[in-house]
């Protein structure tokens, strides 16, 4: 990675006359990666927009060790699609999708469980489980909708009707507390000791039911693990690892800032599908008491 940055520095070096130097910190990252673009195909970290209608539209996909992958929708929101349509060149984003909205994606998947700062010049800039490392079905890819004017969004407004019935496996976000209308209650279950299971949730007197395991990290197990009043979270599991999956999905997606009080003030997918990829079971965790431990997300 060290070798990386001191070339691509020094490659920056060698255009500086090729790049006005009034230009900002940004658009001179963009003229010098577009100077070195016309002389490689591709490079590392280059991203498009692929099965939409425009070229401001479709699954994000990126380009890796000679070849495109897509991206993995679990984790993928606001700023890591804003990163995503500031590197192609548009003003901003205008919507996030998810569960391959535009199209079954490659089989092929670079980044799963994307985290950006919203400062990145480039998607390969934020932080992932690694090239390749990643746990998605061509169903799950991350898409966007790029911000080109500003009668943009009337015009995806417009059609959205159109496009949300042409795709059975359209979700959009809300709070869980709107679902649940304050009255959630959670367990963990399977567990060796009672600071580990399944994460298990009921909503008022209703029966119990799991967390879909797509997407599950850190963030979210501290949440359950605080509001259990079990310190914080070690590991966020999903699979079969505690005992039996049951069916009864009640919460898909569910994505957290990771400081929350309870898994009330998170958001999940509002979808018809129960869970996209059955294999990775139900959420759990593993909580500790002990000291509390600082862990980079």
């Amino acid at each position: 990675m060290a070798l990386q940055l001191i070339v691509k520095f020094l490659l920056a070096l060698s255009v500086l006359n090729y790049v006005d130097s009034n230009l900002g910190d940004y658009q001179r990252y963009v003229e010098v990666k577009k100077y070195y673009t016309k002389k490689h195909k591709y490079n590392d970290g280059v991203v498009r927009l692929v099965n939409g209608r425009t070229a401001a539209e479709g699954n994000v996909e990126v380009f890796h060790d000679g070849r495109w992958g897509s991206v993995c929708d679990d984790e993928f929101d606001e700023a890591e699609a804003r990163v995503v349509c500031r590197q192609l060149g548009y003003r901003d984003y205008q919507r996030v999708t998810r569960d391959s909205y535009f199209g079954q994606a490659r089989k092929k998947f670079w980044i799963d469980d994307v985290f950006c700062g919203g400062s990145e010049y480039e998607l390969a800039q934020c932080k992932f489980s690694g090239w390749g490392n990643h746990d998605c079905t061509p169903q799950e890819a991350a898409g966007v909708v790029c911000q080109q004017t500003n009668d943009v969004k009337s015009n995806w407004t417009t059609n959205y009707s159109t496009k949300k019935s042409s795709y059975s496996s359209y979700s959009y976000k809300q709070r869980i507390q709107d679902m649940t209308g304050g009255h959630l209650s959670i367990r963990l279950t399977g567990g060796r000791v009672r600071e580990e299971g399944q994460v298990e949730i009921r909503v008022g007197y209703s029966d119990w039911g799991v967390i879909c395991g797509d997407g599950w990290s850190l963030r979210e197990a501290n949440v359950v693990c605080r509001q259990l009043g079990l310190g914080h979270a070690t590991y966020a599991a999903h699979g079969h690892f505690y005992s039996h999956y049951s069916h009864n999905v009640l919460l898909t997606d569910v994505e957290c800032r990771g400081d929350e009080a309870s898994l009330m003030y998170c958001t999940h997918t509002k979808s018809p599908k129960t869970c996209a990829n059955h294999r990775n079971g139900g959420a759990g965790v593993i909580c500790t008491r002990g000291l509390n431990v600082s862990v980079r997300i």
